[in-house]
């Protein structure tokens, strides 16, 4: 099975290479035939993908060892994590190279472009299969390097190149991270291959003793993935980049930004031992969560609004691998990988949809917020009665129950909205409390598949990741902070709509667009990066 396993992947990677670089010398008049190479080497990738499912499920975890020397080397590693992804990476890349021979019919360098999404295609493959630090390293960077040319696949458009330099100065910078930790990690670790480091690491969690290099290592992958996954002040080339095409802006949401939650998933044996590293995944997680939920709420163009979406569920990913809860950031990001895709690809008919609904009336702000209040209790009621019920508890999973916190927010918003002030005329007691129960019902359901998933989860991966049995004190009480300023973000969200007119609350809207100008400041610090120094003149010079 390994040597299968290894020849497909090697046709697979194989033919995303062929397509990536012969595309380009593809005659105009053949681009057609460019563009079905594309869509052939993507599909073969997602059947390789289910072919490594079936493989995992029945013969459990194989490690293909590629090149080695000394411990460092290339290696394929499946198991349930990479597996999972690479499925998930092969499935979004047949819809994204299928919806781009649409989305650039008429281009000439349209098999260019497909051949760009190949290799980072391959690229990302390449990094969720990884079973080596070394491999892990270098795919890293090849992913990164393979984005930014699909980012200037338009030079001419100044915005485009701007947001590309960005991008390239934050995505070196994660890149030094990783760097840093994969040195730090080498100097403690007897091999760089992740199955014996992670057993390394549990060894050390069984003696409780933590090095000092740990420690440093730790920090500096976390760091490596808030770069990597746009996390507050390193935000704002995520939503510069909304200039490239709609299917780069998909591959990417979708897709590549989830590398910073991925590292951190797979080396959470590594991140968990270390208290500095937990609170600095919580502390930026909230924020980051926090600022994009803030900010999206002001935006009125439709890719604004979902790259802050993105920022704000990176930042959240973050936030519950800080707190320890593996199971549901894996499970965050898929979803958030599948519904962002949509939400891109599907983005040019958003204004008509928008346009297409009924005005809502804005309801009264006082009966509002007692509406409100109520459905925000009884769906934290219900949230934390379910959970009980599924066996989870918020002593040992409190990262699960802030995901289902918010998610509870979220809902009672929809159930507080649902619930009318007055009953409309002609609606007899009986419909009402018929109409009542049924969104109680599907607020019950929704907690039963949050928790079941969850469930699922654990029973898949729970050999891969680490449940800690304690958190640091000062994670615990960030994660806390979050909960409370997502709800601050919910009323805020309830009560816009009533947003008073005087000048003090208008100044605030316009900073809360304007992303609290933490953008602004990056982009003033890499201008004086650029900025030519300035010589004295001979005339000048003293004698």
């Amino acid at each position: 099975m390994n040597s299968l396993l290894s020849a497909l992947i090697g046709v697979a990677f194989t033919a995303l290479l062929a397509v990536a670089f012969t595309a380009r010398f593809w005659p105009r008049r053949q681009v057609r035939y460019g563009v079905m190479a594309g869509r052939i080497a993507a599909a073969l990738g997602l059947i390789v993908a289910f072919v490594a499912c079936l493989a995992v499920a029945i013969d459990g975890s194989i490690v293909v060892p590629l090149v080695e020397w000394a411990g460092w080397g290339l290696t394929l590693r499946f198991d349930p994590l990479s597996v999972t992804m690479l499925g998930l990476v092969s499935f979004v890349g047949v819809v994204i190279v299928r919806f781009s021979t649409h989305y650039l019919a008429g281009d000439p360098r349209q098999a260019v472009f497909v051949g760009r999404l190949c290799l980072t295609l391959a690229g990302v493959s390449q990094l969720v299969l990884a079973g080596n630090l070394l491999h892990l390293g270098l795919a890293w960077v090849a992913t990164s390097l393979a984005l930014q040319r699909l980012l200037l696949f338009y030079p001419e458009r100044p915005r485009a190149r701007q947001a590309a330099r960005k991008k390239f100065f934050i995505a070196r910078a994660s890149d030094v991270c990783l760097l840093g930790a994969l040195i730090a990690l080498g100097m403690i670790a007897p091999s760089a291959d992740l199955g014996e480091l992670s057993a390394r690491m549990q060894g050390w969690a069984e003696q409780g003793t933590t090095p000092v290099a740990l420690h440093l290592a730790a920090v500096a992958l976390v760091l490596a993935a808030c770069f990597k996954s746009a996390q507050v002040p390193a935000h704002g080339w995520l939503v510069d980049v909304v200039e490239t095409p709609t299917p780069v802006s998909a591959l990417l949401h979708a897709g590549l930004i989830n590398a910073g939650g991925f590292l951190v998933i797979r080396l959470a044996d590594v991140v968990v031992l270390s208290g500095p590293a937990m609170t600095t995944l919580v502390v930026v997680g909230g924020v980051t969560a926090v600022v994009g939920s803030l900010v999206m709420l002001t935006q009125t163009r439709v890719k604004n609004v979902l790259a802050y979406s993105t920022v704000a569920q990176m930042g959240f990913m973050l936030l519950q691998c800080g707190l320890g809860a593996f199971f549901a950031a894996l499970i965050h990001l898929v979803a958030h990988s599948l519904y962002k895709a949509h939400a891109f690809l599907s983005s040019g008919s958003a204004v008509q949809i928008w346009r297409a609904r009924p005005p809502q009336e804005a309801s009264s702000s006082v009966h509002g917020g007692l509406r409100l209040a109520v459905s925000m209790l009884v769906a934290a009621a219900i949230f934390v009665g379910v959970g009980r019920l599924w066996g989870f508890s918020v002593d040992h999973e409190p990262g699960v129950f802030v995901l289902g916190g918010v998610l509870a927010l979220a809902l009672a918003m929809w159930l507080a909205e649902a619930l009318p002030t007055r009953r409309p005329l002609g609606t007899s007691v009986s419909r009402s409390v018929v109409m009542l129960a049924g969104m109680l019902g599907a607020v019950t359901g929704i907690a039963a598949l949050y928790f079941s998933l969850q469930a699922l989860a654990r029973l898949l991966y729970g050999e891969l990741l680490p449940a800690p049995s304690t958190l640091p004190l000062g994670a615990l009480i960030a994660g806390a902070l979050a909960l409370v300023a997502f709800t601050a973000v919910v009323l805020l969200q309830w009560s816009l709509p009533r947003a008073p007119t005087s000048s003090w609350w208008i100044a605030a809207y316009v900073r809360v667009k304007n992303g609290f100008d933490l953008d602004t400041r990056i982009d003033q610090w890499l201008r004086s990066l650029s900025r030519p120094r300035s010589r004295p003149s001979s005339s000048s010079a003293p004698y």
